[in-house]
């Protein structure tokens, strides 16, 4: 209907365009309203090269079920195939409950009947308003967050929505704040906290992407066929992805309870393809697989499959501790896996080396994380994952505004060289500060931890492991 109406006004391929004229409007006045501040829309309707408004395209009032949660990770990669760099979804879906018929009719101004008093036929009213939601209404669960199989779709979706460009949870029918889903020490509400936290603790790293959107045209999430074009297997994948250099593996099956808290008969575990010729580190507990193949990967409600490849240089908030980092502690095991069948275990040789003294104080320190804030961090964190060479652009600016575009950034370039274990900070571009404390994490695919505590000054430094 909604086509067809808009038909009578505008040609088809007009219409099409029209969210892109929309978004150019908003966007030049806004910045000419008011110039010191950065554009951001967020916005159902899209067309190519809206992305050069400050748009954030998302799925609309998506439903609550397990299909629209594995439907939704491929309309993600297909919207960022399509060069649409920054797109989102309503993490737990738009609507929770589910339809009962499928037209709307308009109650509100039904007469009483004969004999009944005014307060029966609102309430009569009211009832049957609730029995008609309109065809797109189209969730699974009735009782929202009182029903623990909606609980543990939250859980899985905002695990998901953590690796998304924009992390943001939205929706009706039921609340979705996280002390809504149980208190601390209970297992739906320590999930959704440690995924949030963890989100904050990649800002600094997230932010640096979205700088490489800018400079580079990149993309921030994409299919493993961008990435590994030559393995057929790549691209099959199509519950899988890469954001930055994290491969993310949603779990997209009820392990616990369907429903109306109907217990399920799930297995807490997934199939996860890791690609080429990398090795891939357990972001969580640090466990080494080799590329090339497929492992059957443990998935229970805290925890959703996520690795780190090889090489990779991570700047992370050095206040914000989470448990959903290898580097969370000390003195961990780590297990290279060669293949699914075998594996060799390694005891971690450093994990009571001295040099690593100031890196456990500062891993227990925890802190508040403002990506807006224009106050400097005073320290970074660098998260390096050693068997390869690597290199990582790290981006600062005021977070607001367009000074960035008269060179009021900071952009330091930061390189690994895994057969000389060094690793070097180039000399800082642009105008804007930068961390002066640095606090270097090094992981080795055998176990091995390293931790340096150096200062920057804005020339190129170099620190050997």
């Amino acid at each position: 209907l909604a086509r067809e109406s808009l038909a009578k006004f505008l040609e088809p391929r007009q219409a099409n365009a029209y969210a892109l004229h929309h978004a150019k409007g908003m966007h030049d006045h806004q910045r000419k309203a008011d110039p010191s501040k950065r554009v951001m829309i967020l916005t159902r309707s899209g067309y190519p090269s809206i992305q050069r408004y400050g748009a954030v395209l998302w799925s609309g009032d998506i439903a609550a079920s397990w299909e629209v949660l594995r439907k939704q990770i491929m309309v993600g990669l297909q919207m960022s195939a399509s060069g649409f760099p920054y797109w989102t979804l309503d993490v737990g879906a738009f609507f929770t409950k589910p339809q009962r018929v499928g037209k709307r009719r308009d109650l509100r101004n039904q007469e009483a009947e004969p004999g009944q008093r005014e307060g029966e036929a609102e309430q009569s009213r009211q009832e049957e308003r609730e029995l008609l939601r309109p065809w797109f209404w189209n969730g699974d669960y009735e009782d929202g967050v009182a029903d623990k199989g909606y609980c543990e779709l939250y859980v899985r979706w905002l695990q998901y929505g953590t690796f998304l460009p924009v992390m943001r949870s939205h929706g009706t029918d039921t609340p979705r704040e996280p002390w809504r889903f149980g208190e601390a020490g209970t297992a739906y509400y320590d999930a959704i906290v440690k995924y949030i936290r963890l989100r904050y603790r990649l800002v600094p790293y997230i932010y640096s992407l979205a700088y490489q959107v800018y400079r580079e045209d990149a993309m921030l999430m994409r299919g493993l066929l961008f990435d590994y074009p030559e393995e057929e297997r790549a691209a099959e994948v199509t519950d899988q992805y890469l954001f930055g250099d994290f491969l993310v593996c949603p779990v997209t099956h009820p392990v616990e309870y369907g429903p109306g808290s109907t217990p399920v008969d799930g297995v807490p575990e997934r199939r996860v393809y890791l690609p080429g010729k990398d090795l891939w580190y357990d972001y969580e507990t640090g466990e080494v697989f080799r590329g090339g193949q497929e492992i059957l990967a443990k998935a229970p409600l805290e925890k959703m499959p996520l690795y780190i490849r090889s090489g990779s240089i991570l700047p992370v908030n050095a206040g914000e501790n989470t448990k959903a980092s290898v580097f969370r502690h000390t003195g961990a095991r780590s297990i290279l896996h060669v293949n699914a069948e075998e594996t060799v275990e390694k005891e971690n040789a450093e994990r009571e080396n001295s040099r690593e003294g100031s890196c456990r104080e500062g891993s227990r320190r925890k802190g508040n994380v403002n990506l807006y804030r224009p106050r400097l961090p005073e320290k970074i964190t660098v998260e390096i994952y050693g068997g390869g060479n690597g290199r990582f652009l790290y981006y600062l600016d005021s977070g607001n505004g367009y000074e960035y575009q008269k060179g009021e950034y900071a952009a330091l370039r930061l390189t690994w060289a895994d057969g000389e274990r060094a690793f070097t900070i180039d000399d800082v571009e642009g105008s804007y500060g930068y961390p002066k404390q640095w606090e270097l994490r090094l992981l080795m695919p055998d176990g091995r931890r390293f931790c340096r505590e150096v200062t920057y000054e804005g020339r190129q430094i170099r620190v050997e492991f």
